[in-house]
Order: structure tokens, then C-alpha cells, then sequence
């Protein structure tokens, strides 16, 4: 999957992906690589990052995907709304704290297919726009990026 200067940089050790130190949600991506650097998490290793969750009840939602970024600084879920029956997603941000705050999320998606691939279209947006430095203000988090 990923190309072969990528795998001897995992051999070596280098990273891919890294925190800007100066904005702690900006991912500087070598190689604008920001397709490969999304990854399925387990439910497990997702809510070790103790993310944000909806204050809704609690058995309204029902999460069957987790992804993160390489670098752990964007997760993000696909989750299906039990009384609706349709599906939503949610992007999260870390944080300079190390605490996960929402950036974007979306509801009332049609089928789990398409919660999937808009999920990975909105995370891959924002890994390359924290990449090629472009401004944004993400609600809740309080960054300028």
C-alpha cells in the first residue's frame, strides 16, 4: 500500500507524520502521503485517546468504525443512530492539552458505505490543509490552523 521510500523510512524509523510543536494541530506530512496515513484503530485503542462523545443517550449510537491519522492527532468515527436508522461520522482534534475536542461531524448519511468514504474525504481534507498551511478556525477546538 504505501510506496517504497515510506516503508524504508518505517524501517529507519522516521516519521511520516509529526506534531508542529508552534500550532499542536498541525500535521506537517512528508510526501503529502495524507491518503496512507488514514488507518483503521480498534474500539479499544480509539477510546484510549478518551475522545469526545456526544451528550446524547448512550445507547443511541452505535460506533462500528474507528480510524486515525498516523501521527494519532485526527480520529474519527462512523456510528450508526439506532433511533433514525442512518448513519453519522465525526472527526476529532487533539489538542496542545492532549485532549480530544470535535472538528467536523456530519448526520443523517444514507447508507454505512458512504459514512466510511465521507469520513476519509473529510479527514484526508484536513491533514492536507494543516499540511499546505491553509487557515482554518475549527469550533470547539480553538486552534487557528
Amino acid at each position: 500500500m504505501g510506496s517504497r521510500a515510506a516503508a524504508l523510512r518505517r524501517r529507519s524509523g522516521q516519521r511520516d507524520a509529526s506534531v508542529n510543536r508552534d500550532h499542536p494541530l498541525r500535521i506537517s506530512v512528508r510526501n503529502n502521503e495524507a491518503q496512507e496515513m488514514i488507518q483503521p484503530i480498534s474500539r479499544r485503542t480509539f477510546d484510549a485517546f478518551n475522545p469526545e462523545r456526544p451528550s446524547t443517550p448512550v445507547n443511541r449510537f452505535e460506533e462500528v468504525e474507528w480510524l486515525a491519522e498516523r501521527s494519532k492527532v485526527v480520529i474519527g468515527f462512523v456510528a450508526r443512530d439506532r433511533i433514525r436508522g442512518d448513519w453519522t461520522i465525526g472527526v476529532q482534534g487533539r489538542d496542545e492539552h492532549g485532549r480530544f475536542h470535535e472538528i467536523e461531524s456530519e448526520e443523517h448519511i444514507a447508507n454505512e458505505e458512504d459514512a466510511r468514504e465521507l469520513l476519509l474525504t473529510q479527514m484526508n481534507r484536513i491533514v492536507t490543509e494543516w499540511h499546505t498551511g491553509v487557515p482554518r478556525v475549527y469550533q470547539g477546538v480553538g486552534h487557528r490552523t
